[in-house]
């Protein structure tokens, strides 16, 4: 009697029954155990790297373009400029450096930069180039901004933590913002705050 018809059950009772031997094998579940029904460790290592390459072909469906893990680090989500311009779809480019972003001056992680590509006018992100330590995790919120709809304007609306490499998205934000400040209600309002103040 053979108890369990996994692959070592199975392999002993064949032998035994062509050694003319009365064999009874008994299994509970499935013939063949985990090895041929589920993989053994080697085919599931196999089977687990198919499945992670097969989502990592699909990630530009979730919006994500690139990560590349160097130093520092590269990751893209949605138009750059080369892709816009081949395209002809019109932009905007924010650019901020940092260089100017307290933690990375901290970390001592200055190289880099954020770029935002918007459609022209409107704070409507097309895609977004990071260059710099933690660029993929810093590219998260823009893919969710791209995702949901979310502008510039509410990135910069949203509390970010201080001092955190995080920031860089809001500060590219603000440059955006500062750049579309419209000038002359700020003009009237300086008349008026002056003529206030007599």
């Amino acid at each position: 009697m053979v108890i369990g018809g996994g692959s070592a059950g199975l392999v002993t009772a064949t032998i035994a029954a062509a050694l003319r031997a009365c064999v009874t094998l008994v299994e509970q579940h499935r013939l063949g155990g985990d090895c041929l029904n589920t993989g053994c460790v080697p085919s599931k290592a196999l089977i687990r790297s198919a499945r992670l390459l097969a989502l990592i072909r699909r990630a530009p469906e979730f919006g994500l373009r690139s990560a590349i893990f160097v130093d520092p680090e590269l990751a893209r989500v949605g138009l750059n400029e080369q892709a816009a311009q081949a395209q002809g779809v019109p932009y905007e480019l924010t650019r901020f450096e940092l260089a100017d972003l307290d933690r990375a001056i901290a970390d001592g992680a200055i190289e880099g930069f954020v770029k935002v590509l918007t459609v022209p006018g409107r704070d409507r992100i097309l895609g977004v180039t990071i260059v710099g330590a933690q660029a993929g995790e810093l590219l998260a919120e823009y893919v969710l901004a791209m995702t949901h709809g979310i502008g510039l304007n509410q990135i910069l609306g949203t509390v970010h933590g201080y001092p955190t490499l995080a920031e860089a998205n809001k500060m590219a934000a603000g440059q955006w913002r500062r750049a579309h400040a419209p000038q002359a209600m700020l003009a009237w309002a300086e008349r008026w705050h002056r003529w206030r103040r007599g």
